[in-house]
């Protein structure tokens, strides 16, 4: 692993990259490319869900769920996972206004975890990407036992191996990202993610990257390769394979990579919180544009929980008080609420938008 100066730099850049990259695609999440650009205009770098300040939504939070739980997991995959169910299952509660379907089952399947019924579901979706790739951040540099806790931490919320095949590349990536901050070589980065990949559509998919990365093509043609023209839908594999191109075609540009995966349009917050947190896990917080991340909110969770957040993890599993007490930060709950409920008519008003686009079209 890095000194614990290179992994709060690291695992502070993941974050904030996470949250920018969400906040700026989320309004526009659904939207085919050409509606967005009729309803928002051409440039995704600017926070359009509350004008002027950056709001991030599930995958974030889902994110530092996941973060919360490892810090009180006593460096135990058990103590994770009970730690994790415990935290998702009053989730929904928070009143969050972008909650996904999934996640919504997901938590009530843990409540009802109680009477022998298995975690997790079905879903196909995106929402567990931060957490592969804060997995990979967190612990890289530990090899086998590193995608393990990231599959099994997938398995919680999405018991599809399709999924768990999606969050091994999450992982590796993120994890070579830390890594290799100077010597970074992109087509040995998905090369790693590939051999690391079981599922033959999705390494398929990933291999036919190849030549598009060494003609330095736009992402919007890889996309139009694989029929993704309007939007990039919402499986897993289509996420996993746009988000790890427009990471690799731009690793340390992060308004490059970010703006061209929110432009393909579709699911744009997944993209944006998948390429933004790939890329600043490689460049680390203090190369982040000052412009979006000092506009960035989330209050109780924004930018100095974030950085406090960071600075925990920097010392985990080796801390004073990991193998004994294991306190993470304060989550306060009630100031969620509260939070949450303000930004319903930013949502409500955003999504009438996105509907009436897709009566339209």
């Amino acid at each position: 692993m890095h000194s614990t100066y290179l992994r709060q730099l690291h695992s502070h850049g993941a974050f904030l990259g996470t949250a920018v990259g969400e906040s700026l695609g989320l309004a526009r999440q659904g939207l085919t490319r050409q509606s967005a650009i009729r309803y928002y205009g051409p440039d995704p770098l600017r926070y359009q869900l509350l004008p002027g300040f950056g709001i991030y939504g599930e995958n974030t939070k889902l994110g530092f769920l996941f973060i919360q739980s490892l810090l009180n997991s006593r460096n135990d995959f058990d103590g994770l996972k009970q730690a994790f169910r415990w935290r998702l299952s009053w989730y929904p509660l928070s009143l969050s206004c972008n909650l996904s379907n999934s996640t919504l089952r997901a938590g009530a399947r843990s409540w009802l975890m109680r009477f022998g019924l298995r975690s997790g579901t079905k879903s196909t979706d995106s929402a567990f990407a931060s957490r592969a790739i804060y997995s990979g951040v967190v612990m890289q540099g530990t090899g086998h036992r590193l995608l393990n806790w990231a599959e099994e931490a997938t398995r919680l919320t999405h018991h599809s191996e399709i999924a768990t095949n999606c969050a091994r590349v999450y992982c590796t990536l993120s994890s070579f990202a830390c890594m290799r901050p100077k010597a970074f070589e992109p087509l040995e980065a998905l090369e790693l993610a590939c051999n690391y990949t079981t599922d033959s559509e999705l390494k398929e998919k990933l291999q036919q990257l190849v030549p598009f990365l060494s003609a330095k093509r736009g992402p919007r043609a890889v996309a139009k390769h694989f029929g993704w023209r309007t939007k990039i839908p919402a499986h897993c594999v289509a996420t996993t394979v746009m988000a790890t191109y427009c990471f690799l075609r731009f690793p340390k540009d992060f308004e490059k990579a970010v703006s061209s995966a929110v432009l393909l349009g579709g699911e744009t917050a997944v993209l944006g919180a998948s390429v933004g947190g790939l890329v600043g896990a490689h460049i680390g917080n203090e190369r982040l544009p000052e412009n979006l991340t000092s506009a960035l909110r989330g209050y109780p969770h924004g930018l100095p929980w974030m950085e406090r957040l960071a600075s925990r993890v920097a010392q985990w599993p080796h801390g004073a008080d990991d193998l004994a007490i294991a306190p993470a930060l304060s989550s306060a709950p009630l100031l969620q609420v509260a939070s949450n409920i303000l930004l319903w008519p930013a949502s409500l008003y955003h999504g009438s938008r996105r509907w009436i686009a897709r009566v339209q079209s």
